[in-house]
């Protein structure tokens, strides 16, 4: 078989969701005699149907003997990165990238090195690799423009927005259909307030991709921020109806519709639930970032209405998957009053048993044990704090709870690290949720 129509053929099947004819097809036509661009990019594609078809160790394996044939390619070790990555080894995989880019491979690695940094919440790193691949006249022009999205994205996770609008015009310029660069680059000029450079930038992401939900998404949001209310709607009603799956759409969605039509609206309610239903389903696959802001629109709709127990609920699904987040705490809790630089950051140890166990529990579960991270002046005030926290945190449930409290030192010699920022005036109170909850059985 000719290697165009074979590079073709598996890369149809596996776009169609069938690896694993494209891998047994690969080993039936292989031919050790073909050119050397040949056999890269058919090693690329049956390293890829491999990890697609859940054969991590095998494309590990075929990555590395397709490196040994051709050491440094910079397509074969972009392939084995995305082997590693398939297999959840994102530290090998990055590992990867870093050596052959500090051996000096080619643009290929250093791009998918500086993506790589953006995913793991390294945007610094990513700025520094992808930098000197969008100033490279030189470099391929579709290669080029997809650096300077990544660039863009890295300095609009950093929070330079007017600097990200520019790497994204270049990659417009570079690639003018590029969607989306289109729709990063709206996000940031809403988030700068020019509403009406973004909705337009909007309208052109629709137009090229009308079925894609997170255009619709964003736009949404874009439009919401601008007051116009009703388009913002139905644009999130199109989101959802493209993925209704979807839990932010859902959450996103269900509280627009609760400030329309009121707290008692059934779709909204049954849209904010389905929220916190598919993102607990889903919670191991999810990135806790997106996890977070779910969890906070669907228990700030429930708690600005006063619907405690649904609110209660939400909770419960964030400290079962590690969900919480600053905000969530703020909400919560009172603090004591003000900052002060003789506050100290506690260790506490909570456990938490009922008799009476609320139905928001998971079944047979009579309590838990959890860790707090707590600031307090004293054990004892860190001590008020967590049992105020509980409370707020179980309602009028009849509990036993048994708090011990543990100074930085006490926490260091056991093992146990609070990383704390010398710079943040801290105010007392939890400040974090060390983990997730350890459930205590009948």
């Amino acid at each position: 078989m000719n290697a165009n129509v074979l590079y073709e053929a598996a890369n149809l099947l596996v776009a169609e969701g069938a690896p694993g004819a494209a891998v047994t097809m690969l080993r039936g036509a292989w031919r050790p005699d073909w050119p050397l661009h040949d056999r890269v990019r058919l090693y690329d594609v049956w390293i890829r149907a491999l990890s697609k078809a859940g054969q991590h160790t095998r494309a590990m394996a075929m990555a590395a003997r397709a490196l040994d044939e051709h050491p440094g390619n910079g397509t074969l070790v972009v392939a084995h990165a995305r082997a590693a990555r398939a297999a959840g080894r994102r530290r090998q995989a990055e590992r990867i990238l870093a050596a052959a880019h500090a051996h000096g491979a080619d643009a290929n690695v250093a791009l998918a090195l500086a993506e790589s940094y953006l995913a793991g919440g390294r945007p610094r790193r990513a700025i520094h690799v992808a930098a000197p691949l969008v100033q490279d006249e030189a470099l391929d022009p579709a290669l080029r423009a997809s650096a300077a999205r990544t660039c863009g994205r890295a300095l609009q996770v950093r929070g330079r927005l007017e600097e990200a609008v520019e790497r994204f015009d270049l990659a417009l310029e570079l690639a003018p259909f590029d969607v989306a660069a289109l729709v990063d680059r709206s996000v940031c000029l809403a988030d700068l307030g020019e509403t009406d450079s973004a909705c337009a930038g909007f309208e052109r992401a629709v137009s090229l991709d009308p079925e894609a939900p997170s255009i619709h998404f964003n736009y949404a949001i874009a439009l919401h921020h601008a007051g116009r209310t009703d388009a913002a709607l139905a644009h999130l009603e199109r989101a959802h109806g493209l993925a209704p799956d979807e839990p932010l759409c859902c959450a996103a969605l269900g509280r627009l519709r609760e400030s329309l039509e009121g707290p008692l609206d059934p779709r909204a309610s049954r849209l904010l639930h389905a929220a916190i239903h598919l993102l607990a389903e889903r919670a191991g696959s999810v990135d806790k970032d997106y996890g977070r802001i779910v969890v906070e629109e669907v228990f700030d709709a429930f708690a600005t209405d006063e619907r405690w127990e649904e609110a209660r609920w939400v909770l419960q699904v964030a400290a079962d998957h590690g969900f919480w987040s600053p905000r969530l705490l703020e909400r919560l809790q009172t603090h004591g009053e003000g900052g002060s630089d003789h506050l100290v950051p506690f260790w506490v140890v909570v456990r938490v048993v009922s008799k009476a166990p609320p139905l928001r529990w998971p079944r047979g579960v009579c309590g838990y044990t959890a860790d707090l991270a707590v600031v307090a002046a004293t054990a004892d005030e860190a001590r008020t704090h967590t049992l105020s926290f509980v409370r707020s945190l179980e309602g009028e449930v009849p509990l036993e709870v048994n708090v011990e409290v543990l100074s930085p030192q006490d926490a260091a010699e056991s093992g146990r690290r609070l990383r704390v920022d010398p710079t943040v005036t801290r105010r007392s109170g939890v400040a974090d949720v060390l983990g997730r909850r350890t459930y205590l059985r009948e």
